[in-house]
């Protein structure tokens, strides 16, 4: 063996377990999601049929529970402005959010029979936090020329909490 393969078996010798380490990382879900990010695809307000919604309960703030509901259509507009759009929060340990931040729950059914179910929680002065799956997390969108800023998931609860007020009016 020449002088001249011993060094390219060597230099391939380091390079192979840099390039294999280098594979699996890429290969990795964390990986693929900071590259190619996911999407919470809801559908628009009027591809909406349905929207049902529920409130969890919290003595912390003297809100009571609202079993699930079903939106009355002229609210579903001002609800899906809550959840959309959307940003991804790539952060890794945030993969399980404790049940007392649960808001609620929001499903939603489209024209074409599709149904989402979102998770929604509390994140403080921060908008909330949604999820579709448990596993991916989403920022709720926020405006700070608005109000809605400062007030994170509570102002999307007050929003389903006046169209279940609304649901209970005779019609």
């Amino acid at each position: 063996m020449s002088q001249r393969q011993r060094r390219l078996l060597v230099i391939g010798g380091c390079f192979l377990p840099v390039a294999v380490l280098a594979g699996l990382v890429v290969s990795t879900p964390q990986f693929q999601k900071w590259v190619w990010p996911p999407v919470l695809v809801l559908p628009p307000a009027d591809e909406v049929v349905e929207m049902r919604a529920s409130i969890r309960g919290s003595s912390e703030w003297g809100r009571k529970e609202i079993p699930e509901f079903v939106v009355p259509s002229e609210h579903i507009p001002l609800i899906i402005r809550w959840l959309q759009p959307a940003r991804y929060d790539g952060e890794p340990g945030r993969r399980i959010l404790p049940d007392e931040w649960e808001i609620g729950q929001i499903c939603l059914k489209s024209k074409d029979g599709q149904e989402v179910r979102i998770r929604v929680y509390d994140f403080g002065k921060n908008p909330a936090m949604l999820t579709t799956n448990g596993e991916d997390y989403f920022w709720a969108p926020f405006d700070e020329s608005q109000i809605r800023l400062s007030i994170g998931g509570l102002g999307l609860r007050y929003e389903i909490e006046k169209a279940f007020q609304a649901s209970r009016q005779p019609k």
